[in-house]
């Protein structure tokens, strides 16, 4: 399946031309989304986003905790949502909310070294938890 080049190229529905992407560059493309959200909602969210962003690229993660996961953070990436983003407050209250309820349920994946790891991506951003 071909991946977009470009944030643009998404947005523009352009698919033509683009470039096969490898496993390791859309790993760090949805970092770097998942980092621009981060920057928006604040560091109360963003342990948990990080946690299930590694909890998934752990290959003994069960699929089908895998997919919850994944529903989850896509529910965060994608625009359109119960809630609108844009509103104070309470705009990101639901993604907050889908994201930590998807941790609950597969909590049982979550290793001491997946939370490790979104800490040590944390401190690579120059984030700080309180």
């Amino acid at each position: 399946m071909a991946r977009y080049a470009s944030h643009k190229d998404r947005k523009a529905g352009n698919r033509g031309n683009a470039e096969q992407l490898t496993s390791a560059q859309a790993d760090k493309e949805t970092l770097a989304g998942l980092r621009r959200i981060i920057r928006r909602v604040g560091l109360q969210l963003a342990e948990k986003v990080l946690t299930a962003f590694h909890v998934m690229c752990d290959r003994d993660t069960p699929r089908k905790h895998v997919l919850v996961l994944g529903g989850a953070l896509a529910y965060l990436l994608l625009p359109q949502d119960m809630v609108p983003d844009y509103l104070p407050a309470v705009g990101w209250a639901d993604d907050a909310a889908a994201i930590s309820s998807a941790l609950v349920r597969v909590a049982v994946s979550v290793k001491p070294e997946h939370r490790e790891k979104a800490r040590r991506t944390m401190r690579g951003w120059g984030l700080r938890l309180a």
